[in-house]
This record gives structure tokens, C-alpha cells and sequence, in this order.
């Protein structure tokens, strides 16, 4: 699975693949022992590009073409610059409540698509659909239980997930390194 992600890469780019593992790995590293400092970190850096990518926008419809749409683009980068200068005057407040938010917005996906499914089960006579729907709003309900608790730890499982990740980027850098001087001495 590793070897099908960089299939696609030149080997030449391992250094900047390497790169992103290692600045993953950081990430991670941060998330696990300093969740605090890390998310609120995130958080503005997603400030600043909601900001920036805004202000960048109406810059682009402002130079580009005015016989386009311009309505949906200038809301959208509007509710970007709102968006970011908000994040950034509260980047500890947003921090607080984005875990916990995350956990609320899952469990109610995971509920509405356990319903589908419960729905489409009934429906089509499925008992597979049934089952799994069953299991995805019982996990809903869990995670509304103490969605306190579980955005608490958010932080580190995503830090651990971050440092899988950059193993995996790192693994897959070398792979490409090792591909490359394999096609070089080909030729």
C-alpha cells in the first residue's frame, strides 16, 4: 500500500516527502506532550490562512474577469477574513471549543449515516445494513456521552496518528530515494 502512494512521485522529490514526515512527526510529537501549545499553534496557523486565503480572493475578483460569478466567490472570501481575524484576537478561546466540536460534528454524522443505513437496511431487507447502522449510532451516542472526555484526549491520538503517518511518509521518502539510484543505474 506504502509502494502505491509514491508510485506516482518522482524519485528526484524524496527529500521533500522526507520533509513532510518529518515536520508530520514534529507535529505529532507536540500534539502528544504539549496538546495545549500545539492546538492553540494550529489553530492561529488556520487563522492566518482563512485571513490570507480571503484576502486573497478578493484580490482574484477584483483583477479577474467581472462578467463571471462573483456573488458566491466575495461571500465565501468575506466569511474567510471574518473568520480568521476571529481566530486570531481568540486563538486560545477557538482552540478550547474546536476539539469538542469535532466530537459533536462526528457523532452527529456517524448518528445520521447509522440511520441511513438502519433505513435503507428496513427498506432493501438487509440485515448487514441494519447491523452496521445500528453499531454507527450506538458509536454516536457514546461519543455525545462524554464528548468532554474524548476531545480532552483528541489531541494525543491525533498526535499519534501524526507520528504513524510521518513513519510511513518517512518509509516511503527512502523507498523513493532507493528507486530512484535503481532507475539511474538502469539507464
Amino acid at each position: 500500500m506504502l509502494r502505491s502512494a509514491a508510485t506516482g512521485r518522482e524519485s528526484h522529490q524524496w527529500g521533500i516527502v522526507l520533509s513532510q514526515g518529518i515536520a508530520l512527526f514534529i507535529l505529532g510529537l507536540l500534539l502528544v506532550f504539549s496538546p495545549e501549545i500545539a492546538t492553540v499553534s494550529l489553530v492561529g496557523c488556520l487563522g492566518i490562512y482563512w485571513l490570507t486565503s480571503g484576502i486573497l480572493a478578493i484580490v482574484r475578483l477584483v483583477s479577474g474577469d467581472r462578467s463571471s460569478h462573483w456573488l458566491g466567490p466575495l461571500v465565501a472570501a468575506i466569511l474567510g477574513i471574518v473568520a480568521g481575524l476571529a481566530v486570531i484576537q481568540n486563538p486560545r478561546f477557538i482552540a478550547a471549543i474546536t476539539p469538542l466540536s469535532i466530537v459533536v460534528i462526528l457523532a452527529a454524522v456517524v448518528m445520521f449515516w447509522g440511520a441511513v443505513d438502519i433505513i435503507e437496511g428496513v427498506r432493501c431487507r438487509e440485515w448487514v445494513l441494519l447491523v452496521t447502522g445500528s453499531v454507527d449510532v450506538f458509536i454516536g451516542v457514546l461519543l455525545l456521552e462524554s464528548p468532554v472526555r474524548i476531545a480532552a484526549v483528541l489531541p494525543f491520538w491525533l498526535g499519534i496518528l501524526g507520528m504513524v503517518g510521518a513513519v510511513a511518509l518517512i518509509w516511503i521518502a527512502f523507498w523513493m530515494r532507493g528507486g530512484g539510484k535503481a532507475k539511474e543505474k538502469r539507464q
